[in-house]
């Protein structure tokens, strides 16, 4: 680390001039082309297939409730049918009736 011979110091944004303390102008970012840049990283991490011009991205926070909502309806009402099928004689010769009409 260098050390100077003037009493010059650079500390936080500020440099100390013979006991005067001046602040140094920030250095300016142009925020357009930043901001642009992320939001690009951004929604290339949330895209999952991108075909043609076509792009799939993450689910958001309500979609993926609905989603899984319906999804656990659809196994726990899975699970009562059979436990129907499974326990009540009239149910299991409708579901095999109704197979062999079907079939």
């Amino acid at each position: 680390m260098e050390e100077s011979n003037n009493a010059e110091e650079q500390v936080d944004g500020t440099t100390l001039e013979g006991g005067n303390i001046k602040k140094s102008k920030p250095v300016s970012f142009k925020p357009s082309k930043f901001k642009k840049q992320v939001n690009e990283k951004q929604e290339d991490e949330n895209v999952l297939l991108n075909v043609w011009k076509f792009k799939y991205k993450l689910p958001g926070k309500r979609q993926r409730l609905i989603v899984g909502s319906i999804v656990l309806g659809l196994n726990l009402l899975l699970v009562i049918l059979v436990a129907i099928y499974f326990y009540n004689p009239a149910f299991q010769d409708f579901i095999y009736n109704v197979g062999r009409d079907i079939g």
